[in-house]
């Protein structure tokens, strides 16, 4: 449980308030210390604040934990689309293709939100284009359903498999419909 520093730093965390999170850590706060809500400092810098989550990562934050539903501080910087963020996970050897409870993974929730910067980061790193959560659904039907255009080249360029796209695309997205019929999609 997180102590009445830990909580401050927290809270500077989320505020993006790089200063404050330095001088909290110099003066002892944990820097892996859960809110009762389960919220980390690092979890609270996503926000967009690579550099904080940078000194975290430094000073021994896990950027391994799992939060809600299991789900990786990946897959949360995925779904905000903060490839700044993701990038520096993944150099560090955060796993692209941990899943969620419910199979979620980076790619998929970054597909679906179309953010392209951090597809493009994903693969790169070794996302499994083809890895479905427990629906079924891969990247490329989430973003295909979506109709996130740009993210459906970028995943058709790594491999990812049409199977089921052109019925989530069908009707609702004809310019994603129209590419995935001009590239074998039945």
């Amino acid at each position: 449980m997180a102590t009445g520093l830990d909580v401050e730093l927290i809270q500077a965390a989320s505020a993006g308030n790089s200063e404050k999170v330095r001088a909290l850590v110099e003066e002892g706060a944990e820097v892996n210390a859960r809110h009762a809500s389960g919220i980390t400092a690092v979890l609270a810098a996503l926000g967009g604040r690579v550099e904080i989550v940078q000194f975290l990562a430094a000073r021994g934050a896990d950027l391994n934990l799992r939060y809600r539903n299991k789900a990786t501080l990946l897959i949360l910087a995925a779904t905000q689309g903060q490839a700044g963020v993701t990038n520096f996970l993944l150099q560090k050897g955060v796993d692209p293709n941990l899943q969620a409870e419910a199979g979620s993974t980076a790619l998929l929730a970054a597909a679906i939100g179309g953010h392209v910067d951090t597809v493009e980061a994903l693969l790169s790193h070794g996302a499994d284009a083809n890895l479905a959560d427990n629906e079924g659904m891969t990247p490329l039907i989430g973003a295909a359903r979506a109709g996130h255009l740009e993210v459906v080249c970028a995943l058709l360029a790594h491999g990812a498999r049409m199977e089921g796209a052109l019925v989530s695309a069908a009707g609702v997205h004809p310019p994603v419909a129209c590419l995935l019929l001009e590239r074998g999609a039945d």
